[in-house]
């Protein structure tokens, strides 16, 4: 068998027949150039499973680390909804009651200046209406 890369590559990936493969593998054995291409093509092959594995696990990794950082970030989100929640209670429940109350307060001192009002009118009106004999 002449040197044939081609031949030696269908052989290693499984392309070529059983004949075809047996006759590679023997020539390999004699030939020192076509074993360290075969060498070589084996070498490749298992560092490409190591890459992809590797590539996994970092891709995985990321993953992972993306997981917790977003798993961090929605429990950072809540803990600030939450003390704007108690912050809008503290505000709906003591600060605007005090607020209405002095809202109150302005209610009571007009209704207290209208019934004062009203005494006078009364007061004028009761003189007004004393009849007077000439």
């Amino acid at each position: 068998m002449n040197c044939d890369k081609q031949k030696i590559a269908a052989a290693y990936y499984g392309e070529s027949s059983l004949k075809e493969k047996e006759e590679t593998l023997n020539h390999i054995k004699d030939c020192e150039e076509c074993r360290k291409f075969y060498d070589t093509l084996n070498f490749i092959e298992k560092n490409l499973k190591t890459v992809d594995y590797i590539k996994t696990k970092v891709r995985n990794n990321i993953l992972i680390y993306a997981g917790n950082n977003l798993t961090s970030a929605k429990n950072y989100l809540s803990k600030i909804f939450y003390a704007f929640s108690l912050s809008l209670a503290v505000l709906v429940l003591f600060v605007m009651p005090g607020k209405n109350s002095i809202v109150q307060r302005d209610i009571e001192s007009s209704i207290s200046k209208a019934e004062y009002s009203l005494s006078e009118l009364y007061y004028d009106i009761k003189f007004t209406d004393t009849d007077f004999n000439y």
